[in-house]
């Protein structure tokens, strides 16, 4: 069975990842902010700081709150 602290280290590696392709990708501000908090939040519960890894997650939530909004609406609405 594996570790669940190993789970944490590999997403936050590849959330890291995911925020240094969005440089190359030109994506947007929010989008790379987001990436990068959720790469912080989970090395952060690795290493035992649950709380930050709370606020980062919590931070990366309220980034990526309007772009899921306006799915929502696209989703509903056709």
């Amino acid at each position: 069975m594996v570790d669940a602290s190993i789970i944490w280290l590999v997403a936050g590696i590849f959330a890291l990842v995911s925020f240094a392709l969005d440089f190359r990708a030109e994506e947007n501000v929010s989008q790379k902010l987001v990436d990068l908090f959720l790469g912080l939040g989970f090395l952060a519960w690795y290493i035992g700081r649950d709380y930050a890894g709370a606020v980062f997650m919590l931070a990366a939530a309220i980034l990526y709150y309007p772009q899921l909004k306006r799915k929502l609406i696209r989703w509903r609405h056709g």
